[in-house]
């Protein structure tokens, strides 16, 4: 049972659309919150409750560029920040 648990789980995620296509394969010893999670987590192409064409438009130079360094030379882009009220 288990190892038919884990065949679904794959082809899922293999059949997720991604903006980039940054793929996350081996974690090691790191968990969720880890750097290759945060990307592989933000590439994943989501259905937002607004959408803005405009801003969409303005950002689809940088998710091309993002896709060019990840394609020629396997460099990844992500931005992380905190804030404090």
């Amino acid at each position: 049972m288990r190892s038919i648990l884990i065949g679904v789980i794959a082809i899922a995620a293999a059949a997720t659309p991604r903006k980039i296509g940054y793929r996350t394969s081996d974690l090691g010893f790191s968990g969720p919150a880890s750097v290759p999670s945060q990307l592989d987590e933000d590439d994943i192409l989501k259905d937002p409750v607004y959408r803005y064409p405009k801003i969409d438009a303005a950002f689809e130079s940088w998710q091309a560029t993002k896709k060019r360094f990840n394609d020629e030379k396997d460099i990844q882009f992500g931005f992380d920040y905190n804030t404090l009220s």
